[in-house]
């Protein structure tokens, strides 16, 4: 929704308790190199087949845990944690994984898109929307964004989206 051309190193919070996985950008500098690192090998050494969120936002949590030396995701600023960002749930998580189904909702437009208004980017949980419908000409949430945002791929979509 937002360029990203002005940022580096980044992430951003999912919730209370974890660093969202969804978007995660290490520049080739030794801060971004060291954090990507310590993800590397925190999955590599600490692989749990059957627990996503442990291997998914649990990895980039603990990482930060350590660059930021605080276990509070609230505490993880830009001066705490050596000048790397993480930006707010807002920014790409405005509507959290409880949620999820009002992005496709019609009855939930207007809540939905005044809490996008400050987003870089949003993410829809595909795990539990990636069978969800949008329906071309509605007032679904995310039909609107992706045609606010993607003009060009939404034109092609005739029926659903």
């Amino acid at each position: 929704m937002k360029s990203f051309n002005s940022m580096s190193n980044f992430v951003a919070v999912e919730s209370e308790t974890a660093i969202a996985s969804l978007v995660l950008n290490f520049s080739t500098d030794k801060l971004g190199k060291l954090i990507a690192n310590l993800t590397v090998n925190d999955y590599a050494n600490n692989y749990r087949g059957n627990d996503w969120g442990y291997n998914g936002p649990g990895v980039i949590t603990r990482a930060l845990q350590k660059i930021c030396n605080t276990e509070n995701i609230s505490e993880m600023t830009k001066d705490k944690c050596q000048g790397f960002t993480v930006y707010d749930q807002d920014t790409f998580c405005p509507v959290s994984w409880k949620d999820w189904y009002s992005y496709f909702n019609s009855n939930t437009s207007a809540e939905v898109m005044k809490k996008i208004n400050n987003s870089i980017g949003i993410h829809v949980w595909n795990n539990h929307s990636k069978n969800t419908v949008v329906k071309v000409g509605s007032t679904q949430p995310y039909g609107l964004i992706a045609q606010k945002y993607c003009p060009n791929v939404f034109s092609l979509a005739k029926i659903e989206f």
